[in-house]
């Protein structure tokens, strides 16, 4: 019998409109599983994280915001900050192992 183990990931993550915070959503995920959060009427977010080696990672979202949808894909390294930006909105992440 063997056990495999699947990697959890506390995504934090801040939603600016005009540079101003509209949302500070926490998502706990497992590896490669989407997650998804939204404020109705305002934006719509779901992502996936892809362990690559050590501690980098993609970070492949779906931002719907406006009837726009982004698609951008994000190579990052866990406990650094990035950031999206779509018109006028930001969204920025930092990743993190459930286990930290």
């Amino acid at each position: 019998m063997s056990t495999h183990a699947t990697a959890g990931f506390i995504v934090d993550a801040e939603v600016f409109d005009n540079n101003k915070l509209i949302g500070k959503p926490r998502l706990i995920v497992e590896a490669n599983e989407k997650a998804r959060v939204f404020l109705d009427g305002v934006y719509d977010l779901t992502l996936i994280v892809t362990p690559k080696q050590a501690n980098e990672l993609a970070l492949t979202t779906r931002i719907l915001i406006d009837d726009q949808r982004s698609t951008p894909t994000l190579d990052a390294h866990l406990g650094e900050h990035f950031s999206v930006k779509q018109g006028n909105h930001k969204f920025v992440f930092i990743v993190r192992k459930t286990d930290e």
